[in-house]
């Protein structure tokens, strides 16, 4: 196999792992489970429902992009407070974190990219 075969599988991969991440945060805004928290105690059941379904996810995509960007996969992990016995990849969606999981405190994980900052990384790196 040819380096940009192995390249392009690798980014190939990668944007795969970033569709599920855009379809759990679409799951997550279209659900509110914020606004659901104020409302009756089924409402209230469904935002727990919501919310572990998301802790779940962000669990499993911090095993996906372990191969990818493992300083990133490690920081999600450590922030959602998956236990290292979960990080494991295999071939089904599964429950990696108990009911009642506590997830720890969220920070960025990327800092915003200011356009000086982009133009100077495109001189430096060659992109166009």
């Amino acid at each position: 196999m040819l380096c940009s075969d192995i390249f392009l599988r690798l980014r190939q991969g990668l944007r795969h792992v970033l569709a599920v991440s855009q379809l759990g945060n679409g799951y997550m805004q279209a659900n509110k489970p914020w606004a659901l928290l104020k409302g009756s105690d089924e409402d209230k059941a469904r935002a727990g429902s919501v919310i572990n379904l998301t802790a779940q996810l962000v669990c499993q995509l911090a095993v996906l992009l372990i191969p990818y960007m493992p300083e990133v996969a490690k920081e999600i992990r450590e922030q959602a407070q998956c236990p290292e016995s979960v990080m494991t990849c295999d071939t089904s969606f599964r429950r990696r974190l108990a009911n009642g999981h506590a997830i720890g405190q969220p920070t960025p994980l990327f800092k915003k990219l200011e356009v000086e900052d982009a133009q100077k990384y495109r001189e430096q790196y060659g992109s166009k």
